[in-house]
């Protein structure tokens, strides 16, 4: 019970009086701008937490890890043994994905309500990312974009912004000294080392921004480096010349089946069996990819028993680019695409290494010698090929006599993407190209069924950086 507050009367009776009877009405007042006051207080409280809770509050996003090769570790921060991912995976909460010198995979971020992919990251061999946050709003009516957060990486990845989404993407990347930022439809591709943090925007605009928070744009086409010493950014056209076209994009004018400039052919090696079938399929963001495929059962290529036991047998689909280009006051040469094998019914690459599922071929022109020991021009290829399917007692060969390098073992049915390294550093002097011919892939074998992107050649005008 409250104090009661008493006087004593000027008249020395000792009488008391309640300080609630002589001033009723301001104890009334009090009480009713107190009570005014916490209404209004909880008023602006309720306000802002439905405001918070219905326009900023958030839900995080499905994140997939998908194994394109070997095997990736996830970790998170409660400790434990690192799980080994083999083949696919959610990411729950914080984690680190690390990938070894042998692996590939990439992380897919997926609008839970819409079922659209916001974003995917390629993790290249050799690259560790700590995923932090991937949020959207909670409902749909808040215009606030997608948010994802991932730091402490290092290495090479690849990051895919994909077109008509419901709302914008905001994608931080963090290193120990910055941040690159992308927030724009687009590729990139990022490359981080102890020193420094290089963006290649191949198409779309990306942001590096060093850590006392001062911002560079990378426009589209340039490439731009952070030094961690200097904490400056330093912005580039692209070090290296593409050397021939893509497969073309949906808004184009022919819309073709087959890409333009490019030579594509089918053939069997029986009139009686079917030839192989190429067309242009099309990314959500309007990239060309080429699909081909050859089935005998229903013809379905969706359906896999028909590469179980096709009874068929050989057959090759391809397309060819022909280029006459002198390459050599080039500093480097490679070859890069993105592809995936989504059935194939022979094992490995044949009995001879030559019937993978893909093959990339570059023909080229060499300074050699003759037999009279005088300088003349020779020709050349080189050959590089990739399969899904390998028993476990299977002993066919794992490469072929134009091969430099064993052949590669991809998962099915899952995107890789292929970096050949620089072919000035892997052929042998003698070998070093002088002029290229052509860009050449085909998918080779009984049964097959195969889509490529984004296969590129090009040559580096500035001296490589061998790691």
């Amino acid at each position: 019970m409250a104090p009661v507050i008493t006087e004593r009367s000027n008249g020395g009776n000792g009488h008391h009086r309640s300080l609630l009877t002589r001033h009723p009405q301001f104890i009334a007042m009090t009480v009713l701008l107190g009570s005014f006051a916490i209404f209004l207080i909880l008023c602006g409280l309720l306000t802002f937490t439905g405001y918070w809770f219905f326009f900023e509050s958030g839900v995080d996003l499905k994140v997939n890890l998908q194994v394109s090769r070997g095997s990736i570790k996830v970790s998170y921060p409660e400790g434990g043994e690192p799980q080994l991912i083999e083949s696919s995976a959610d990411i729950e909460g914080l984690a680190t994905v690390r990938i070894n010198e042998t692996s590939q995979g990439y992380l897919t971020f997926i609008d839970n309500y819409s079922r659209q992919t916001i974003a995917t990251l390629y993790l290249l061999p050799n690259s560790i990312v700590t995923v932090r946050q991937s949020r959207r709003p909670r409902f749909d009516f808040s215009r606030n974009s997608y948010a994802l957060y991932l730091t402490d990486v290092s290495g090479h990845v690849q990051v895919d912004l994909p077109a008509n989404l419901d709302r914008n993407t905001n994608l931080r990347i963090g290193t120990a000294f910055g941040e690159a930022i992308f927030d724009q439809v687009g590729s990139y591709r990022l490359d981080v080392t102890d020193q420094q943090a290089e963006v290649y925007a191949l198409s779309g605009t990306a942001l590096l921004r060093n850590i006392v928070n001062q911002t560079w744009q990378v426009p589209q086409q340039q490439y731009g480096t952070l030094d961690r010493a200097m904490q400056k950014v330093e912005v580039q056209p692209l070090p290296y010349i593409l050397m021939n076209p893509r497969f073309g994009t949906k808004s184009d004018e022919w819309g073709a089946t087959f890409p333009l400039y490019w030579g594509c052919y089918s053939y069997a090696n029986s009139s009686q069996e079917p030839q192989g079938q190429t067309e242009r399929l099309f990314a959500d963001d309007g990239k060309a990819i080429l699909h081909m495929y050859r089935v005998a059962g229903d013809g379905d290529p969706d359906n896999l028993d028909n590469y179980t036991n096709p009874g068929l047998g050989h057959g090759e689909t391809g397309c060819e680019y022909y280029m006459i280009r002198d390459v050599s006051q080039f500093k480097s040469l490679r070859v890069r695409a993105r592809f995936k094998i989504h059935g194939q019914s022979l094992s490995t690459c044949g009995d001879v290494g030559t019937e993978c599922p893909i093959m990339i071929e570059l023909t080229f022109k060499r300074n050699g010698l003759d037999e009279r020991d005088q300088v003349t021009v020779k020709s050349d290829v080189l050959r590089h090929g990739f399969y899904a399917k390998r028993p476990d007692n299977d002993n066919r060969r794992l490469n072929c006599d134009t091969c430099i390098q064993p052949h590669e073992k991809i998962m099915p049915d899952v995107w890789y993407i292929y970096d050949s390294g620089d072919l000035f550093l892997l052929l042998p002097p003698e070998r070093r190209p002088s002029e290229l011919t052509s860009i050449h892939v085909y998918a080779s074998g009984h049964a097959y069924d195969v889509m490529i992107s984004d296969l590129e050649v090009t040559v580096g005008t500035i001296e490589p950086i061998v790691n």
